[in-house]
């Protein structure tokens, strides 16, 4: 256990409290070493526990507040940023100086804001009654991640011995938020799975006054109970382990919020808008609310309902704490990077043009980042066909704009564009604004308003080939005629007669030619040439004709193409999936545990092909009656999810993205899981 010493205590004091004060009260004029011995350390701990005044609080929600941590502030760490103290946040004094093995504070790990890692063998031990025991309403609130799958609690606390404990976090039920109060009191996040170095809101909210506890990640409502009775006893409490220590937590943690009464459904909104926004997290509606209670950003009214996706803001609110200066959305599908200008960092805000309760967000519609579009672009130009659009309450001055040029489409020299426009429509009126390139990062510096719209362009160019052309043109594919032409009948004449004819044939070679080099291009670029050759041909045939012949060709062009395609890998199912035996299934009074087992799911037809299938649908089966089925590209971006809880034992794919657009040709990874297993696969998809 890592104990407070002087130099730790003074540290912490810097980081909790104004800049002196703790030095004056340790080191008064001529008291030396007896006060810090007996005086000092007494008033250090003051300052640490409940003498410690914090005016901010989540969301501006601070009634009935707990317990507040946050890896922002009160953290105490070593030469090798290794946490020995986090300082409760509320006012209350629940700090902890004691931390087994350790944990470690890295600074930009949860959107550019601080976490504290736990790898599965630390721990923070906290004083009692910090995570409160006993009975009555409650509501928590965790800001975190995992390192991977795991079945470890964030924070917990009780005995053990009579399963009177509280449990919150990533859960005991697979890889899915939990929260455990008591034997089968427990509730774990339907249809929502944690997935390694992906951020999440949890929300554990309970009512002993009739109305039972509910679930919520990032928002929505994942769960319910019914029970209203809470036991939660006074044993060891701790964030990243079990009270007993038989099971660890590994991932990062960044913030613990716990009332110690049931929050209004505006006040729940208001603290989960708060962590939302810091680090980086969609709420499910949309919608995000400051500490007053007003409506800041909102994706729900018309015209802003389609720019749901990778929500990214900035901002700031004193009464919450939250000092929010860059952000980019932790979605998978995120692209941009929001930083306000010349406005300092989140640890250190300057604070030039943006006053409290100033924000500004955008998010996009989900449209493609794989090529460049001359469709609906300014003149000139190519765009993105992915398209932002900004909400903003008060002005937050300039801000900087940036993308990572790795994760766009390939583009010739240096003229990315960002492009803002009134009315969505960028063919004309739309506004340019250069991106200049750091290290590969693209940046515009833009003054964005209420309502604008935004994208991402290229400028377009036209190659000049150089050079003269050499080599001798290739034709593929081959044609053969089949069958050979034959001439009947065989006619004879007397006398015989001659007939010459010239046949001249002008075929077109295709398909087109690539040539690389000796061609150059200025920018470089593929040059396509299609060659054409004619050649003359003379036929002179002789025939006897007696009285009149008739000939009868018959032509028939078969192309024969090389090479043949192959499509590896080939599949194979072992053991052979069977009809038998089956299974007669007993109804009993306990819940239904589904089957997990995957060894027999059956893809097809896989490898899909168009010219052969006349309907366009992939067909899963033996999936079994709860399984979450995801179908991913081969650069991991999410295609398709499907949620499966019903008795059927298939889920059909119509081969369409989860906008509704068909996908393209090629190779797609899907992924079945469970509550227990996972089984990954390849699709091939020849349309």
């Amino acid at each position: 256990m890592k104990k407070l010493t002087k130099e730790r205590a003074e540290k912490f004091s810097a980081q909790t409290t104004r800049p002196g004060i703790l030095d004056a009260i340790l080191l008064p004029p001529g008291r030396g070493l007896f006060c810090w011995r007996r005086v000092c350390l007494g008033a250090a701990m003051w300052l640490l526990t409940a003498g410690t005044v914090i005016a901010a609080s989540p969301g501006g929600v601070s009634s009935n507040l707990h317990v507040w941590y946050k890896a922002d502030a009160g953290v105490l760490v070593d030469g090798s940023n290794n946490v020995t103290a986090w300082a409760d946040q509320s006012g209350n004094g629940y700090n902890s100086t004691s931390v087994s093995s350790d944990p470690n504070r890295q600074t930009q790990s949860m959107n550019f804001n601080p976490a504290v890692d736990l790898d599965g063998n630390d721990y923070i031990n906290l004083p009692n009654s910090a995570l409160t025991s006993g009975g009555g309403s409650y509501t928590g609130f965790l800001a975190f991640y995992v390192n991977n799958g795991n079945w470890q609690p964030v924070v917990s606390g009780g005995n053990e011995s009579n399963n009177q404990r509280l449990w919150f976090g990533g859960g005991d039920n697979y890889d899915q938020v939990d929260a455990w109060y008591g034997t089968a009191n427990d509730l774990h996040s339907v249809d929502y799975l944690l997935a390694a170095g992906i951020p999440v809101v949890g929300t554990y909210w309970y009512n002993d006054s009739g109305s039972g506890r509910e679930i919520f990640c990032n928002g929505q409502t994942r769960g319910t109970h019914s029970s209203t009775s809470r036991n939660h006893g006074s044993g060891n409490q701790r964030i990243g382990a079990r009270p007993n220590l038989t099971e660890m937590f590994n991932g990062r943690v960044s913030e613990i919020v716990i009332y110690d009464r049931a929050l209004s459904a505006s006040e729940r909104r208001q603290v989960e808008s708060y962590l939302a926004l810091k680090y980086g997290i969609t709420l499910a509606s949309g919608d995000y609310t400051d500490s007053g209670g007003s409506v800041f950003c909102t994706m729900t009214n018309l015209g802003f309902s389609t720019y749901v996706n990778d929500i990214t803001g900035i901002g700031r609110d004193d009464t919450s704490g939250l000092a929010q200066v860059k952000s980019k959305s932790i979605e998978a599908s995120s692209l941009l990077t929001l930083e306000a200008d010349n406005e300092g960092s989140n640890g250190s805000p300057a604070w030039v043009d943006i006053s409290d309760r100033e924000f500004l967000c955008f998010g996009d519609d989900g449209g493609s980042i794989a090529a460049w579009s001359g469709t609906a672009a300014p003149t000139g130009t190519r765009r993105l066909v992915r398209q932002w659009r900004v909400r903003e309450a008060g002005d937050v001055g300039l801000v900087k704009v940036s993308v990572n040029a790795a994760d766009l489409p390939p583009f010739a020299g240096s003229n990315l564009v960002l492009y803002t426009d009134a009315d969505g429509d960028f063919t004309s009126g739309a506004a340019p604004f250069s991106m200049t390139e750091a290290g590969g990062v693209w940046t515009a510096t833009v003054n964005l308003n209420q309502g604008d719209y935004f994208i991402i362009t290229s400028l377009a160019h036209t190659p000049t080939p150089t050079g003269t052309p050499t080599g001798t043109p290739t034709c593929s594919p081959t044609y053969t005629i089949s069958p050979t032409p034959t001439i009947s009948p065989t006619a004879t004449i007397s006398p015989t007669a001659t007939i010459s004819a010239t046949i001249t044939e002008t075929p077109t070679i295709t398909p087109t030619r690539t040539h690389t080099p000796p061609y150059t291009a200025t920018p470089t670029d593929t040059i396509t040439l299609t060659f054409t050759i004619t050649p003359t041909r003379t036929v002179t045939p002789t025939f006897t004709i007696s009285r009149t012949a008739t000939i009868t060709p018959t032509h028939t062009a078969s192309p024969t193409i090389s090479p043949t395609p192959t499509i590896s890998p080939t599949r194979t199912d072992s053991p052979t999936p069977t009809k038998t035996p089956w299974v007669s299934v007993t109804p009993s009074m306990t819940p239904e545990v589904p089957a997990d087992d995957l060894s027999h799911v059956i893809v097809y037809p896989n490898p899909f092909r168009g010219d052969l299938n006349p309907v366009s649908r992939i067909v899963f089966i033996q999936l079994p009656g709860r399984a979450v089925l995801r179908i991913y590209s081969l650069d991991g971006r999410l295609v398709r999810e499907f949620q499966k809880d019903d008795s059927g034992n298939r889920v059909v794919w119509d081969l369409e993205n989860r906008h509704g657009r068909p996908v393209a040709s090629g190779a797609y990874i899907y992924v079945v899981k469970t509550i227990r297993e996972k089984k990954t696969g390849k699709i091939y998809l020849l349309r």
